[in-house]
């Protein structure tokens, strides 16, 4: 399908290790390395059902486990980190009226996948976690991007929670005339 996403993994002179290819409609989010060499991928497979989706693949390409939680209302992942209690955190957007109102997502997975909270943030507008990291209290930081529905007006939020997701602070940035956000970890 044309949502189907390909992963190549190659040595430190780029050299051909493995090549993954979904088949199954599936839209690539994001992935990052485990503590075992290991890495998680996570996305959204559109064919049939909306299932968003997180996958564990061990050092060698073999699947570990993979956890499929259909949604009508998570509508993208953008970021999976993994954390330091060797679970997993994932950011992206939700759906959470009939306006078309998009909400900053955030859910955090116990180290076999399984989910242990989801919460979300409102903005008043559109708006979608771009990226998550976990920050050295334990909490998450969250890059967002936020546009007002009349699409005029465009925003970068940061967001910090504690380690349950609840919300300590936001941050609003808003000019008129940019068009992305982006964060790193320093």
């Amino acid at each position: 399908g044309s949502l189907d996403y390909l992963i190549v993994k190659a040595d430190k002179k780029g050299d051909h290790v493995f090549t993954i290819m979904s088949d199954d409609g599936s839209r690539f989010g994001d992935i990052a390395s485990t503590v075992d060499n290991g890495f998680v991928l996570t996305g959204m497979n559109y064919e049939g059902n909306n299932q968003a989706f997180i996958k564990k693949f061990s050092s060698s390409e073999n699947i570990e486990w993979e956890r499929y939680f259909w949604t009508d209302s998570i509508q993208n992942i953008y970021s999976i980190k993994q954390t330091e209690d060797l679970g997993y955190i994932i950011a992206g957007r939700i759906s959470t009226d009939s306006n078309g109102d998009m909400d900053v997502l955030i859910m955090k997975f116990d180290a076999q996948g399984n989910q242990v909270w989801l919460k979300s943030f409102d903005n008043g507008g559109y708006e979608s976690a771009q990226v998550v990291h976990q920050i050295s209290d334990g909490g998450y930081i969250l890059m967002c991007r936020g546009e007002s529905f009349n699409w005029d007006n465009h925003e970068c939020l940061l967001i910090k929670t504690d380690s349950d997701g609840n919300e300590i602070w936001r941050k609003t940035f808003s000019e008129n005339d940019f068009g992305m956000c982006y964060c790193g970890k320093f």
